[in-house]
């Protein structure tokens, strides 16, 4: 108690002598104030949302109702508000300046459609300011229109605007400028389309369009990466029949939209309504795509719910490179890194909330259980993850992952510490089948 007492004289003290107000209680716990500016730009918001409500994008990275760009490249940002009014473009974009500390509304962009899908800021010119991408919903059963606008001296100047059921930006040619590519249904209920719009000095143009491997509304992931090469490449994946997924890989080459993979290249069954998507599995900044291990199944009816995979990198001609083995378990939000001088020789089991892992000898003739993994979220978790062998491989709030080595897995030379390291967890934005 002494030394708190003195501790609070000096900071008194030291107040004092720089000549410091010292605070009186209310002020030490009163709420902290808005600056001015804000509730400026407030005011300048209710008066301009007359007779419209807020509509915020309902998918992608940016879907706050009010946003903030630098769009004239001023280097000071404005706020960009997402709503809804009436009339044939019911969507309005509300953009406001912020001129000595004064705010005001300095455009109104209007858009047909029932809500706003995605939006993205982007730069595609090379010009100073970031140019608006956004994607609206006309209704459920219509594609949706996607608009893009630059803005010169806070002038919005729309540069394309064309129909979509999907959008994705990249950069594919490395040039530091954005390239807009846009999906949308083939004729008669065919796959979807394709199409690359570049931007130059004498505006839009288009980089080509192919069709891809499914119908516009099957298409479940788009993922911007490296190739084998570091040349970027757009990969596309989708379910086909509902019953495999497959994965279109896109490049531009020679200033056209190019499609560097085969039909069958990246086909992966479905199991339990879950799909692997391509990513970097390794962290060596290149795109790996899992295709099915063809190894010989345990002599059973279950087999684990999950996937046994090759990751492979691909070049721009397509040519493959195989990185990584795993076991993929989507339904238990795990995967488990293979060794691949065995990977092709494993076959797994499910019992309750246990996966076993089984080796066949080299003649495919008779197996042995090398090790396994529990999945144990009971109240006496912690107890049951160390009894019987057993050790933690993985701990989160909720479960814990626990694994028991048999006495076969001396003939892979793999321990208790490298059977941690080879296990990981998959996150939700793997799992999700939004794009």
């Amino acid at each position: 108690m002494n030394k708190r007492i003195c501790v609070a004289w000096l900071f008194l003290a030291a107040l004092l002598l720089s000549g410091c107000t010292i605070p009186t209680v209310e002020q030490m716990y009163s709420l902290p104030k808005r600056p001015d500016s804000y509730n400026d730009l407030q005011s300048v918001i209710d008066v301009s949302m007359e007779n419209m409500d807020y509509s915020a994008p309902r998918s992608g990275d940016n879907q706050q109702t009010v946003q903030m760009a630098d769009l004239d490249g001023d280097g000071i940002r404005e706020y960009l508000l997402f709503a809804k009014g009436s009339g044939e473009r019911p969507l309005k974009i509300l953009i406001f300046a912020n001129t000595d500390d004064t705010f005001r509304l300095v455009d109104m962009l209007e858009c047909s459609g029932t809500s706003f899908d995605k939006v993205e800021y982007v730069q595609v010119d090379g010009k100073d300011g970031m140019e608006l991408v956004v994607g609206c919903q006309l209704s459920q059963q219509v594609p949706g229109v996607v608009n893009a606008y630059a803005f010169p001296d806070l002038c919005a100047e729309q540069l394309l605007s064309v129909g979509y059921a999907e959008l994705f930006t990249i950069d594919l040619d490395q040039n530091g400028c954005e390239e807009l590519l846009v999906l949308r249904p083939g004729e008669e209920n065919d796959n979807a389309i394709a199409q690359l719009y570049g931007w130059q000095e004498n505006g839009v143009y288009g980089c080509g369009e192919l069709v891809l491997s499914v119908p516009a509304e099957n298409i479940r992931r788009l993922v911007g990466g490296n190739l084998t090469s570091e040349k970027k490449a757009i990969f596309i994946t989708g379910i086909r029949n509902g019953t495999s997924a497959i994965t279109d890989v896109c490049v531009l080459s020679d200033g056209l939209l190019v499609n560097v993979t085969s039909g069958t290249d990246a086909v992966v069954p479905l199991v339990s309504d879950y799909c692997p998507y391509p990513a970097d599995m390794d962290g060596d900044g290149i795109i790996e795509i899992p295709t099915p291990i063809s190894g010989k199944p345990f002599p059973a009816s279950d087999t684990g719910e999950g996937y046994l995979l090759c990751w492979y990198s691909s070049s721009e001609t397509g040519e493959q490179t195989e990185k990584i083995h795993t076991y993929h378990h989507g339904a238990g939000d795990w995967y488990l890194e293979l060794n691949p001088d065995w990977s092709e020789r494993i076959c797994v089991t499910r019992t309750d909330h246990t996966i076993r892992f089984h080796l066949w000898n080299q003649n495919f003739d008779s197996t042995q259980e090398i090790f396994s993994i529990l999945v144990l979220d009971g109240q006496n978790r912690e107890q049951q993850a160390v009894t019987d062998n057993r050790f933690v491989v993985y701990r989160s709030d909720t479960v814990i992952y626990a694994a028991r080595m048999e006495v076969a897995s001396g003939a892979l030379s793999m321990g208790r510490e490298d059977l941690i390291n080879r296990f990981h967890i998959i996150y939700q934005v793997w799992k999700t089948g939004e794009i």
